[in-house]
């Protein structure tokens, strides 16, 4: 993992890097028909990645001359697993929810296993030929965020903490700058207003990844960056979140 570490800090340091990896990811979780219990767990991870030439100024200082040209990212591709929970079961709503199934998770690897196999993917040379590149997450909202790191760090996943960084909250970057109730309304809803279309069943993990990597592709390809100085819409892991839910629609 050392290598997208450095990766990450040769850019914070203002070292060049080869252009930046964003890294779209959506957790789903155990869920009960009004809402989600403070001891929920991960049952699918999911991430669809995308490439832009171009750094992504991560450090003290705003300035960066490439990100005056505007440059969509590529589609490289995704990773997607289900996860077997320790204690908790899917419930018939969250299956209604989801599209998962009890039977899946079941039979699927732990969150460890599957975070293991995850960062294979991104060591493979023919999906991320520029392993120079800086990683950065990317989330609509903290939630994925706070529930990741959470998680890890009850099932003694210890790497997690400083690999998972840094994460970038898309819906809060687009609350400062969007209609608020059209960013309320979730994700589908602003897709349509860029002319996207949402594909496939909303909160199936891969589903939502593959979603938000097209909304992320079309804010960085028309101007918006995913940096302020002020670091606004970073993700800190241990910064205060409320408990949000799926189902409540308050992710």
């Amino acid at each position: 993992r050392d290598h997208i570490l450095f990766a990450n800090f040769q850019n914070q340091h203002r070292m060049p890097a080869a252009g930046t990896y964003y890294l779209c990811i959506d957790l789903e979780a155990t869920c009960v028909r009004n809402g989600w219990d403070d001891n929920n767990e991960i049952i699918e991870f999911a991430v669809a990645a995308l490439y832009s030439p171009l750094s992504l100024p991560l450090g003290s200082s705003s300035s960066n001359d490439s990100w005056s040209e505007y440059h969509r990212p590529e589609w490289v591709g995704s990773f997607t697993s289900f996860c077997k929970p320790d204690t908790h079961e899917v419930t018939t709503f969250c299956t209604k929810l989801t599209s998962i199934t009890r039977e899946q998770t079941n039979s699927a690897p732990s969150l460890s296993e599957v975070l293991d196999k995850f960062y294979d993917w991104l060591c493979s040379p023919e999906i991320f030929p520029h392993q120079t590149a800086q990683f950065v997450y990317c989330s609509w909202g903290a939630w994925d965020c706070h529930k990741l790191h959470e998680e890890c760090e009850e099932k003694v996943v210890d790497w997690a903490e400083d690999f998972f960084q840094p994460w970038f909250n898309v819906k809060r970057m687009l609350n400062l700058g969007a209609d608020k109730s059209l960013v309320q309304s979730g994700l589908p809803a602003v897709l349509s207003s860029f002319g996207l279309t949402f594909d496939g069943h909303h909160h199936r993990g891969i589903v939502d990844a593959e979603n938000l990597a097209k909304l992320v592709a079309e804010l960085i390809g028309t101007g918006y960056a995913l940096y302020q100085e002020d670091h606004v819409w970073v993700v800190a892991p241990d910064e205060d979140c409320p408990t949000s839910s799926t189902a409540s629609g308050m992710q």
